[in-house]
């Protein structure tokens, strides 16, 4: 709730930095992969920012700054729920305005035809399918929207009947995802077959991840 972003290693497990970033609830992920120097952050305060990352191995007191000083974005109307990014350079978001929306960081902008319409209710989490334009959002409308990203359309919605707090895709078996929702636990579907859950887990924590 205080806006900071910790990161850690987990070979030797402790934190390499420790940073504030926004004035409240804050979500955040790294762009690219696992190497990436860069982690991208939404918050309550309606704001995205990139940050760069210093490699801690060479300089362990330096601190992440801004990647691009003058930019914060308050495209959305309301809270940032969630963000996600594609490869190193589109981020998704989703806002208690009940849009997502995209933006291209490379170039500091929106991305064209970046606003997604159609949930009723809060965007609580948002997340890419791996090495694809697909992107997945969850809301308290109690739904799950499946975006094709390229056409700026909902290509599947999945009614769940009760809030969604989270998803993610398995980044090996692409189809099929986890998704966190209120009061039954985590459902492991696969999209070609919407219907019919993989698996029922019970929840242990709201948030999961494949």
């Amino acid at each position: 709730w205080s806006g900071r972003v910790v990161v850690f290693a987990w070979s030797e497990p402790h934190t390499l930095h420790s940073f504030s970033t926004h004035s409240g609830q804050t979500d955040a992920k790294w762009a690219g992969n696992s190497a990436s120097e860069v982690i991208v952050t939404g918050s309550d305060d309606g704001n995205i920012y990139v940050w760069k990352v210093p490699d801690a191995s060479t300089s362990e007191e330096a601190t992440p700054t801004l990647a691009i000083p003058s930019l914060f974005w308050g495209e959305h109307d309301d809270s940032v729920m969630a963000v996600d990014v594609q490869g190193e350079s589109t981020v998704a978001s989703g806002s208690s305005d009940h849009t997502v929306r995209l933006f291209d960081i490379q170039n500091s902008r929106p991305c064209s035809q970046a606003t997604f319409p159609g949930h009723t209710g809060p965007v609580w989490t948002v997340a890419w399918q791996p090495k694809s334009q697909t992107l997945a959002s969850g809301s308290q409308d109690r739904t799950v929207r499946i975006w094709d990203s390229r056409e700026s359309q909902c290509s599947q919605i999945l009614r769940l009947g009760d809030p969604v707090f989270h998803v993610c895709f398995n980044k090996v078996k692409p189809t099929e995802m986890a998704i966190s929702k209120e009061g039954t636990g985590v459902l492991v579907m696969d999209l070609r077959q919407p219907d019919t859950p993989l698996h029922t887990i019970v929840r242990l924590c709201v948030c999961v991840c494949v």
